[in-house]
């Protein structure tokens, strides 16, 4: 029991270090290194399979890997490190709250495009970064579930 504890602090402390790098990494480039977030997905998913077991995890992964393909299908917009971390708070969350986590980012992500363009500090085609608004729906939906 107290293993399985140290696992979920572990697992917050990571999901919310990635989080916060990499939210600083897009906003800076529009980029996020591979390497950290490499290394946070393997973290989750040994901590996914000690806590909820494979099929739990691999059900996860599914909205991370959606987001993933269509990145490369796509080309610009949405990235690859977009996907990745998808993965990673999928894990964290369970499928469904990272469905309502997703949701989140999007609405919120759209409301800040949104002022952008009202503001004229930029058009539709102007990108943002996606990955802030990820870990903003990530910590609702954490706080929500605690």
């Amino acid at each position: 029991m107290l293993l399985l504890q140290v696992v979920n602090v572990i697992e917050i402390v990571t999901v919310i270090a990635i989080l916060s790098y990499a939210s600083f990494q897009d906003v800076k480039t529009h980029t996020v290194s591979a390497v950290p977030i490499a290394v946070a997905l393997c973290i989750e998913v040994a901590a996914g399979l000690m806590q909820r077991g494979l099929s739990q995890v691999i059900i996860a992964l599914i909205p991370g890997v959606l987001i993933l393909l269509l990145s490369f299908f796509k080309g610009a917009g949405i990235g690859a490190g977009d996907g990745l971390i998808a993965m990673i708070t999928g894990i964290s969350l369970g499928i469904e709250a990272e469905l309502i986590s997703l949701y989140f980012s999007f609405i919120l992500s759209s409301i800040f495009a949104l002022l952008i363009i009202a503001l004229k500090k930029g058009n539709k085609r102007t990108e943002i970064a996606f990955v802030p608004f990820m870990a903003a729906g990530f910590l609702i939906e954490k706080a929500v579930i605690l």
